[in-house]
């Protein structure tokens, strides 16, 4: 479920494995869900960077928070 940020807003569902493209900062990258055994979800957002070399990064808090890292 998506996150309350005031107290009458809805929460939808976030499919398992939801994949979104997106680009930041004129670099294209994927973020995708991965629901843990214990119901929490990780959020992890993957590129290539300028340097041809393939990252990652996760956080279990928000898929916003992981373009903050």
């Amino acid at each position: 479920m998506t996150k309350k940020t005031t107290k009458n807003e809805v929460c939808y569902s976030i499919s398992i494995d939801y994949i979104i493209c997106l680009n930041i900062s004129k670099v294209e990258a994927t973020s995708l869900t991965k629901y843990q055994s214990n119901r929490k979800v990780t959020f992890i957002v993957n590129w290539v960077s300028n340097k041809n070399k393939e990252e990652s990064i996760a956080s279990e808090q928000s898929a916003s928070l992981v373009t903050d890292n």
